[in-house]
């Protein structure tokens, strides 16, 4: 299967629904790592499926690669243990 980008974005926006189906089983626990421009995930989709899920929480670390744990373990231990301390 090839997703292209330019033109998933434009169908999610026009199929709100559908989307917000897709994604009404996830917690407001969820939270996505998206690790910048040169990572798998492109950050916008990313980041527009984050804001329609209520309570999650979207974190850009602007100055890492792919190996974000490893480059910047301390940010990346920080935003972890904000995610559990909003499970208790």
């Amino acid at each position: 299967m090839t997703i292209v980008l330019s033109e998933a974005i434009p169908i999610l926006r026009r199929t709100p629904a559908t989307l917000r189906a897709l994604l009404s089983g996830l917690g407001a626990e969820w939270l996505e790592a998206d690790e910048g421009p040169d990572t798998f995930t492109p950050r916008d989709v990313v980041k527009d499926m984050a804001d329609r899920i209520p309570g999650a929480v979207y974190r850009e670390l602007t100055s890492a690669s792919h190996a974000a744990p490893s480059e910047q373990p301390q940010l990346i231990n920080e935003y972890i243990d904000d995610f559990l301390a909003r499970l208790t």
